[in-house]
């Protein structure tokens, strides 16, 4: 671990993304202190029975902290400046709030050392697609160490503030829109004369299939296709029921529909 690494994280919200990010650190930064913010009595246990300090005042918060994670919902980040702001200047924020721009959490607690996350449910498990949007002047050690909290919830991809609805739209709602194609696949096998858990298991496996193909060859999806569906075969004719349905174009639209409502929800 290089030396400028953090050694005190603060956490603010130990929901499921503030523990996400305990536990995930925990298995790549194994030494790493943390400190948590958290109201609700219920996640102040699960925060102290996670190993955490827990810390009453944000004078007190935000000495100990190297690093914030604002893991707090969107809601309530105007509140939290206004019981926050005085002690904040100056402070390295990473905040996961969806719908709130660099700009507003900059302003709201007077730091120009912002890193925006936007993760998936698939962080708890160290799975998840996470955008990553920095300001121009941002310096290289809280880069690295903003990408370093990334990437322990999952694979970071470094964007512009202006695509990170575009990460909503394929990541955020997209993990829900694939569990929705799991859902629907395994119903069709089930309409085929499988029972359901087997159908779901089977669509599971296919999945991770697909995956693991395209990441051993690195080739598009499309080149997949055209090796699967033979001529006049089963395959073909089920590729033109889907797109009879508008499968490919209603999966667009649903990616674009997600990431137009979070440049509604930030505006």
């Amino acid at each position: 671990m290089k030396e400028h690494f953090m050694k005190t994280v603060g956490i603010v919200g130990y929901g499921n993304m503030g523990s996400s990010i305990v536990a995930g650190m925990r298995r790549v930064a194994p030494d790493t202190r943390f400190v948590v913010v958290e109201k609700n009595a219920e996640r102040r246990e699960s925060a102290r029975a996670a190993g955490t300090e827990l810390i009453e005042t944000y004078g007190d918060f935000f000495r100990e902290s190297q690093i914030v994670v604002l893991a707090i919902k969107p809601q309530d980040i105007d509140a939290f400046a206004r019981d926050a702001a005085e002690f904040s200047a100056g402070s390295r924020i990473v905040s996961i709030l969806a719908g709130t721009s660099i700009e507003t959490i900059s302003a709201a607690l007077g730091t120009p050392a912002v890193c925006r996350l936007m993760p998936s449910l698939a962080a708890e498990i160290g799975t998840a697609v996470v955008g990553a949007s920095f300001p121009d002047e941002t310096d290289e050690d809280f880069r690295e160490n903003a990408i370093a909290i990334a990437r322990a919830i999952g694979t970071p991809f470094d964007l512009p503030e202006r695509l990170i609805a575009a990460v909503t739209g394929i990541s955020g709602s997209g993990i829900a829109f694939m569990f929705q194609f799991l859902h629907a696949l395994a119903l069709g096998g089930t309409r085929a004369g499988l029972d359901y858990p087997t159908a779901l298991a089977m669509a599971e496996t296919v999945a991770e299939g697909a995956v693991a193909l395209l990441r051993k060859h690195d080739r598009t999806p499309s080149d997949f296709i055209t090796r699967v569906a033979s001529p006049a075969g089963t395959t073909i004719d089920g590729l033109r029921e889907l797109e009879n349905g508008r499968f490919t174009a209603t999966v667009m639209d649903a990616v674009v529909a997600a990431a137009r409502r979070a440049e509604q929800l930030e505006s």
